[in-house]
């Protein structure tokens, strides 16, 4: 299943949750390759009952170093997304 991002960036450490009505969400670790500076970063995307994938959306907006490892659960129609960060300290 494709998750919307470039074929060249690499991803990392999926993880899925479905939800009590059917839809699922997919979570992973990406690195874009065109902006080197940038680190690791978690990605997620929802997906309807019938598959249809909305938005990827970047998770970490605010948080220095590399984030990796996102775990998904789903409670009800709620999900919760914990991951691990690795920060470089100057």
């Amino acid at each position: 299943m494709a998750t919307g991002l470039s074929q060249n960036n690499p991803c990392a450490n999926p993880s899925v949750a479905a939800a009590t009505d059917g839809s699922f969400m997919v979570a992973w670790s990406g690195r874009n390759m065109i902006t080197r500076a940038n680190g690791w970063d978690v990605y997620a995307r929802s997906f309807s009952t019938n598959g249809a994938g909305g938005n990827v959306l970047l998770v970490n907006t605010h948080i220095p170093g590399n984030q990796y490892a996102p775990r998904l659960n789903a409670l009800g129609l709620d999900y919760l997304m914990e991951g691990r960060t690795f920060a470089h300290k100057p």
